[in-house]
């Protein structure tokens, strides 16, 4: 990797808490090789306990008493999340609990703005696709309403970043949040979801790539030229 997979390297050490050596950075040949990593790196913090969903329901109470004014009877596995947490404060207690080895979700924005930018994409690319056809660069205007849909669409998503506050589908609970933040001790080659989603939030961020085109299977030299 040169010098941008290096800041890479850097923003994931930072996100996860967790050291990623020279020697294993330079062996990680695509996202998912990453989200393996990291996955096992974070699961091997967490010691090993008869009952790791009660720990972890432990773990994020505690935490949540920290930060939001409420009392302890208010933290159950039913309590909803979209009441406990008000959206000013999800970033800032997702964050928390990641960083205490805890697998957290990727916030999403409104389902709306993901339709708003394809539509913003889709106007500008055919704009200046039939503008210049009609000025006689037929296959320029077809290339450059293409480049321009997917750069208009890039600059879309890029600005809903900020306004990712919305929990995903099936984080309903405490109990989802839970459940899908607790660490196992499975096969090292296994890969947690939301470790893979904010990676690919990650590099999306950094590198300006539409998260959709970013998966497991993407290479960061071969496809992403890092």
């Amino acid at each position: 990797m040169g010098l941008d997979g290096v800041e890479l390297v850097m923003e994931f050490e930072d996100e996860f808490d967790v050291t990623i050596e020279d020697e294993v950075a330079g062996s990680l040949q695509t996202i998912g090789d990453l989200a393996r990593y990291v996955t096992w790196q974070m699961r091997s913090k967490w010691p090993r306990v008869s009952c790791p969903t009660t720990k972890c329901f432990y773990e994020v109470r505690g935490l949540l008493l920290e930060k939001l004014p409420v009392k302890r009877r208010d933290i159950r596995p039913s309590t909803r999340l979209n009441d406990l947490i008000t959206r000013r404060l999800r970033r800032r207690i997702l964050k928390s609990l990641s960083k205490r080895s805890l697998w957290v979700p990727t916030l999403q924005p409104p389902g709306v703005m993901k339709w708003i930018g394809l539509v913003f994409g889709l106007a500008a690319g055919l704009t200046v696709g039939v503008f210049s056809t009609l000025a006689g660069q037929i296959v320029g205007g077809i290339v450059l309403g293409v480049i321009t849909f997917y750069a208009t669409w890039t600059a879309s998503y890029l600005f809903s970043i900020p306004f990712a506050v919305r929990f995903p589908v099936g984080y309903e609970t405490v109990g989802d949040l839970v459940r899908r933040a607790t660490p196992n001790y499975e096969s090292q080659d296994e890969i947690n979801t939301n470790v893979l989603d904010r990676i690919r939030l990650i590099v999306s961020q950094q590198m300006g790539v539409p998260i959709e085109k970013l998966a497991a299977q993407t290479n960061f030299t071969h496809d992403l030229h890092i």
